[in-house]
Order: C-alpha cells, then sequence, then structure tokens
C-alpha cells in the first residue's frame, strides 16, 4: 500500500516543482511569507531543489527564514521554518505614553508567541498550496 502512494507521488510531484522553479519569483516569494518586496529590502531571496535518498525537496529562503516543499517517501509536505521571526508581526499591547495600546510589533523569540509562529506558519503554507493550485484540474 505504501509503495503505492510513493508512485503516485512520483508521478505527481515533478510538475508542482518545476511550476514553483520556472513561475515563482522574489516578489512571489515574498508574498508568501507575508512581506512586500520594495526598494527598501535589505536581503536576498533564494530557490534550491535538491534531490536525496528520500526524494526532492524545494526551498525558498527569504534572509534566515524559508519555505520548503518536498516529498518524503509517500508524503508531500509544506512547512515554513521562521529562523529570524522578527520578520513577523504579532498584535501585543505595548507601552506609549503611559498608555497600554494595542501595535503590530516584531515577533520575538518565546514560547508566549508560539501560538503565534503556528498562524503565521499556516497562512504561510496556505499561500503556497493556493498558488501551486493552479496545477489541480478541476472536475466540474
Amino acid at each position: 500500500m505504501q509503495e503505492s502512494y510513493r508512485q503516485s507521488l512520483l508521478e505527481i510531484y515533478p510538475e508542482p516543482v518545476e511550476h514553483a522553479l520556472v513561475n515563482f519569483n522574489a516578489a512571489d516569494v515574498m508574498v508568501f511569507l507575508g512581506r512586500k518586496l520594495t526598494g527598501n529590502f535589505q536581503g536576498g531571496i533564494i530557490t534550491d531543489t535538491k534531490k536525496r535518498p528520500q526524494g526532492v525537496h524545494m526551498k525558498h529562503r527569504m534572509k534566515k527564514n524559508s519555505l520548503k516543499m518536498y516529498d518524503k517517501w509517500s508524503v508531500l509536505g509544506v512547512e515554513t521554518t521562521m529562523n529570524n521571526p522578527r520578520e513577523f508581526k504579532i498584535y501585543r499591547k505595548v507601552e506609549r505614553c503611559g498608555k497600554k495600546v494595542m501595535r503590530w510589533i516584531p515577533m520575538g523569540k518565546g514560547v508566549f508567541n508560539l501560538y503565534r509562529y503556528a498562524e503565521v506558519s499556516k497562512i504561510v503554507n496556505e499561500r503556497y498550496l493556493e498558488a501551486l493550485s493552479v496545477l489541480i484540474p478541476l472536475n466540474v
């Protein structure tokens, strides 16, 4: 049974990899990761693929954060890695002029922010999968 899943994945997986390599540019990767490509951006966007015994993975990197799609045996996975969470925002109470107000501020590292890590990762993964969904024919 496991082998049939692997075979099915091997048949369809090259198409999204090729689509991502050919069609996704730096601006797209920035959008997936919740940013806009502006003249103020200081950093690089890198996309690469690697072939391993378990399968092929494609990684899009923006500074220290990344978005990865991979096939590992019989599983197609998409995951976000946040090594610099300050690139993302969190809605928190901050003190301004002696008052506590809610503001979007850079997200820090810490257990307190785990819920926001999960939210951001889910949104990034959904944006990426949505962009790849053009490959899936609709049965109407």
